[in-house]
């Protein structure tokens, strides 16, 4: 875990402790959301990563799954993995005010990039089988202001997020 090098806003082994929660939300949250992406080229591999007690839930096979069989039961997989990748990054959230200010923007930047991921995927019609779900790097770069913003307590940056308002 990264936390104790990037620091928090408060020293202290108290703070730290109070903002491992969220780091370890966020690192969930990635990590499903690299599973997803990767659904595809790991089938490829004979690998899967996507929990098996999901797949029973959605009645989905590993076979299916070897074969890239994109169906309901695999949409409902793949809504349901990104809803819990989303509602990892919510808990996360709250850690980045939590963070050393010099911190904040690659976490909250990354946190938004990933979240770019996920809303890929689905505009890909949940196929990551064939379709790669990525952020181009123009994309990166145009989410940067934004993710600044987002991270700013006080000042400009804040104050022109607040005029156009918060997701």
């Amino acid at each position: 875990m990264t936390l104790p090098i990037m620091g928090t806003a408060t020293p202290g082994k108290a703070a730290l402790e109070e903002a491992k929660e969220p780091a370890i939300a966020l690192g969930i949250a990635l990590q499903i959301t690299n599973i997803l992406r990767d659904v595809g080229e790991d089938a490829g591999r004979g690998r899967i990563y996507i929990p098996k007690e999901d797949m029973e839930k959605f009645n989905y096979t590993e076979e299916e799954l070897f074969n890239g069989v994109i169906n309901e039961n695999y949409i409902d997989l793949m809504k349901f993995e990104i809803a819990r990748a989303r509602d990892y990054f919510q808990q996360a959230e709250a850690g980045i005010a939590m963070l050393a200010p010099d911190a904040r923007l690659p976490v909250r930047a990354s946190m938004d990039i990933y979240g770019g991921i996920l809303t890929q995927l689905e505009a890909n019609r949940y196929d990551n089988f064939t379709k790669r779900a990525y952020v181009t790097k123009a994309k990166k770069i145009s989410m940067l202001p934004l993710s600044w913003m987002r991270t700013v307590e006080d000042g400009p940056g804040a104050a022109l997020y607040n005029l156009l308002g918060r997701p």
